[in-house]
């Protein structure tokens, strides 16, 4: 009873045309039929399935994505983009909860000490339907019921709900922060926002108050694994890198990215490694990881490269440049 998502790297022009996002399945299974829309931001197509309708139990399932084009430039995808999944015994029932969010939630609150140009994010015990994460059902108010002016994104693989005011918040100032039970997770259950052990869903409600505005001090990195000059990569690795962000917050997920966080190779050439995946850790916001989608080259200089991204209080990273060899097989 999921929906399926693909997260793109940058904004992307509607599903239709030439393009296509398809799920499919071996006979005697039959093609699963839905429909396919893209988020606020443009970045996540999501294939909902026809209601009333469901996937098969046991069962793998092909997800392709063809010939979708950038909405800015209008380039089109090199090569469709294919990934699989098998489906378990019974429907998902289990309503997603708030795992942790930023400002952080405490009881009775207010949370104090907030940096007015923060942004606002809570992390889901689950992947969460970004088509259900927007304005309406995450806001902020203060002071008072004042709505604030923002944006809401999602970041698929984070599972991160993101809200950024338009400007910065007033000092010393309480705000309320809500994300109602309109936020479902994929297989469409509604968010159990209480925190005792209720079985209904219910709203998610914390409260913060600001303080002075945090110096925009630049966000380093930490660490990397594999470090600069590692000569025994396995061939199956996921590269990570680990960031230092002076203002103690999260990084923000909406820019830690393929487009930020690159690999190519073999050096020196600039042939870019696909990525399966680039997300943030959920625990703390500040490891990167770059999943490629295909085994590296054994006997191969690659090198990573981390330009961009920012923490939530807009403090930019410092570029980074770091070379590795894979040698080892697969484990």
């Amino acid at each position: 009873n999921t929906i399926i998502n693909a997260a793109f790297s940058e904004p992307m022009a509607p599903i239709t045309g030439g393009a296509s996002f398809t799920v499919t399945c071996t006979a005697p299974c039959t093609n699963p039929t839905g429909t396919v829309a893209l988020d606020a931001t443009n970045r996540i197509a999501t294939f909902t399935l026809t209601p009333g309708s469901s996937l098969d139990p046991l069962t793998l399932y092909t997800a392709t994505v063809t010939g979708a084009k950038s909405l800015a430039t209008g380039l089109t995808l090199v090569s469709p983009y294919v990934w699989t999944f098998t489906t378990g015994v019974t429907p998902d029932t289990t309503l997603p909860r708030v795992l942790s969010t930023v400002p952080a939630t405490t009881i009775p609150g207010p949370t104090t000490g907030v940096p007015t140009n923060t942004a606002i994010t809570a992390v889901f015990t689950e992947e969460m339907a970004p088509a259900t994460i927007n304005g309406a059902s995450f806001t902020l108010t203060g002071p008072g019921t004042t709505a604030v002016t923002g944006t809401v994104s999602y970041t698929v693989g984070a599972a991160t709900a993101t809200f950024t005011p338009t400007a910065a918040l007033a000092a010393n100032t309480t705000y309320t922060a809500t994300i109602t039970t309109a936020a479902t997770d994929v297989a469409g259950n509604a968010l159990a926002g209480n925190q005792a052990p209720l079985p209904a869903a219910s709203n998610y409600v914390w409260t913060f108050t600001t303080a002075a505005t945090v110096p925009p001090a630049s966000v380093s990195v930490l660490s990397t694994n594999p470090v600069s000059g590692d000569t025994s990569v396995c061939t199956n690795a996921a590269i990570n890198a680990t960031f230092n962000v002076p203002s103690g917050l999260r990084m923000d997920p909406t820019t830690v990215n393929s487009a930020t966080f690159t690999i190519t190779g073999p050096a020196p050439a600039l042939t870019p490694v696909t990525a399966s995946s680039v997300v943030l850790d959920a625990a703390t916001g500040r490891i990167a990881t770059f999943t490629p989608q295909n085994a590296l080259t054994p006997g191969v200089t690659y090198t990573a490269t981390i330009n961009g991204g920012a923490d939530q209080a807009k403090a930019a990273v410092q570029s980074v440049r770091y070379e590795f060899e894979a040698r080892m097989t697969a484990l």
